[in-house]
């Protein structure tokens, strides 16, 4: 008697196959990286629409930048010319995923400054999160 198990393939060519795909895309992730950075960038992008943060609501604008930008058109905190949320980019790796906004206040903006309050764009929702965990289990047993 022996202390582990024995598997019989029945089909050996098809299920040799599959662990092979399986293989192969354990070992080579950058196809889901690529979804992975996709899904982050979404989530951000999301932030924008709803004017949140990691905490709850973006601070409210002063009364005389709101002033001025009623006066040009714009309604929308952090969205004038539609740049800041535009350049929010994917980028990914074999084994890295992210999401990057390269403007010069893009930062000052995210995490504030003396002059100029926090409002958080760059943040990833829990939400956001368990649906990568899901694209990269997916990706890796997708088609098993």
């Amino acid at each position: 008697m022996t202390n582990g198990f024995s598997v019989t393939l029945v089909n050996d060519d098809k299920v040799k196959k599959q662990l092979q795909e399986l293989s192969r895309r354990a070992k080579r992730p950058e196809e889901a990286m690529k979804l992975v950075a996709n899904a982050m960038r979404r989530d951000v992008l999301q932030h924008f629409d709803a004017e949140r943060g990691e905490n709850g609501s973006w601070k409210d604008l002063k009364p005389a930048t709101w002033k001025w930008k009623q006066a040009h058109g714009y309604t929308r905190k952090l969205q004038n010319t539609g740049q800041l949320r535009r350049n929010n980019t994917l980028i990914s790796g074999n084994d890295w995923a992210g999401v990057e906004n390269t403007l010069s206040y893009a930062r000052t903006q995210n995490y504030g400054s003396n002059k100029v309050p926090a409002r958080e764009f760059f943040w990833l929702s829990k939400q956001a999160m368990q649906h990568i965990i899901g694209l990269v289990k997916n990706y890796i047993l997708g088609g098993l």
